[in-house]
């Protein structure tokens, strides 16, 4: 879904601020063509912050959410 709603939109759905977190499991298998997920989304300007992250032998896990700065 955040690939959907990060890529195919040009990230206008991110930038819209309508998604609030993100886990990303990240296997290292290349099949077929190569494709940035996060190209030319600024994530901290948007608010995102690694909120957790965890790897094992066969994959790392990643956990995004945004976070608002009280003053």
């Amino acid at each position: 879904m955040f690939k959907l709603a990060c890529r195919h939109s040009h990230g206008s759905i991110c930038k819209a601020g309508l998604i609030d977190s993100v886990h990303l499991a990240l296997v290292p298998v290349l099949l077929g063509q190569c494709e940035p997920l996060l190209h030319g989304l600024d994530l901290p300007a948007l608010g995102f912050c690694v909120t957790g992250r965890r790897a094992s032998e066969y994959a790392t896990q990643f956990v995004l959410k945004k976070v608002t700065i009280q003053s």
